[in-house]
C-alpha cells in the first residue's frame, strides 16, 4: 500500500509540475483578454512664454487606455489600443509587438507611436524574476529593463504579484525616466509613471488599470494548479488513517 500511495503522489506531483509550466515566460495573454487604463498628463516649464508642443498636447488629451487581445503567438501579441480623448475623440492604432525585443509593427502611425501614452508597454512577457530582462516601446522607441523586485499589491479589485521595474535615460537636451509595475502571472501593465524632461520643461504622465478580465481567470489556474497536491494530501491522509484503525 505505501508503494502505491508514494507512486499516485509522483503522479500527481507530476501533473502539478506541468500545469505550472504555463507560467513560463511568455506572452501571458489570451485572444479576448482586454483591460483599460486611467491616464494623466502634466506639463510644465520653468520658461516663461513657452508653449507646449503638439505631441505634448497631443498625449495630455488622452484620459483612457483601453486594450483588447486580437492575436498571440509565444513572445509576441497583437492588439487594439483605444485611446479615448477628453474631447470625446478616440483613436484606436492595432500594433503588433515582440515581448522579448520590445519592437512595435503593425498599424500604427508615428503621432500615435510617440504621443500615446501606454502604448508599447501594455503588455510585457509573464512569469518574470527579479534580474530578468525584458523590452518595451516607449516614445518611439524599444527599449529593455530588468525587474527589480517582486511584490504583492492590490489592483483592480485585485491582489497581485507583480513585477517592479525602471529605466532612465539622459542626452544633453533629453531625460527620460519610467517606473512601472506589471502584473507576473499575464504580463499586464498596472501602473506606470513616465517623465520627461527638456531643459525647461517636464512632462509627467501616471496610469494606472481600472479593470481587466483576467485576474479571475488567473485565480482559477492557481486553483487548478494546487489541485494534484491537494488530491495527494487527501491520499497520504486516507492511508495513514486506514493504518492507524487496523492497528
Amino acid at each position: 500500500m505505501g508503494m502505491r500511495v508514494r507512486q499516485l503522489c509522483l503522479v500527481f506531483f507530476s501533473a502539478s509540475f506541468a500545469v505550472a509550466s504555463v507560467w513560463s515566460q511568455d506572452a501571458g495573454v489570451q485572444i479576448g483578454d482586454h483591460a483599460s487604463w486611467a491616464v494623466e498628463t502634466v506639463w510644465s516649464s520653468n520658461l516663461s512664454g513657452e508653449k507646449p508642443t503638439v505631441l505634448v498636447n497631443f498625449t495630455q488629451g488622452v484620459e483612457v487606455l483601453e486594450a483588447t487581445v486580437r492575436w498571440v503567438a509565444p513572445t509576441s501579441v497583437r492588439y487594439d489600443l483605444t485611446a479615448r480623448f477628453r474631447s470625446g475623440a478616440a483613436r484606436t492604432p492595432v500594433p503588433y509587438q515582440d515581448l522579448s525585443s520590445g519592437d512595435l509593427g503593425g498599424s500604427v502611425s508615428d503621432l500615435s507611436r510617440e504621443g500615446i501614452p501606454g502604448l508599447g508597454m501594455s503588455f510585457i512577457l509573464s512569469g518574470l524574476d527579479p534580474g530578468d530582462a525584458f523590452g518595451f516601446w516607449w516614445r518611439g522607441e524599444s527599449r529593455s529593463s530588468r525587474v527589480e523586485s517582486v511584490e504583492t499589491r492590490s489592483y483592480a479589485g485585485g491582489l497581485r504579484q507583480v513585477c517592479v521595474a525602471t529605466y532612465a535615460s539622459a542626452s544633453d537636451n533629453l531625460t527620460e525616466m519610467l517606473a512601472a509595475v506589471w502584473d507576473r502571472a499575464t504580463g499586464i501593465l498596472c501602473e506606470a509613471t513616465l517623465v520627461w524632461c527638456t531643459p525647461t520643461s517636464t512632462t509627467k504622465t501616471t496610469i494606472r488599470i481600472i479593470e481587466t478580465n483576467r485576474w479571475g481567470l488567473v485565480q482559477g489556474r492557481s486553483m487548478l494548479m494546487l489541485l494534484p497536491a491537494m488530491l495527494c494530501a487527501v491520499i497520504v491522509g486516507i492511508y495513514l488513517y486506514r493504518r492507524r484503525i487496523r492497528g
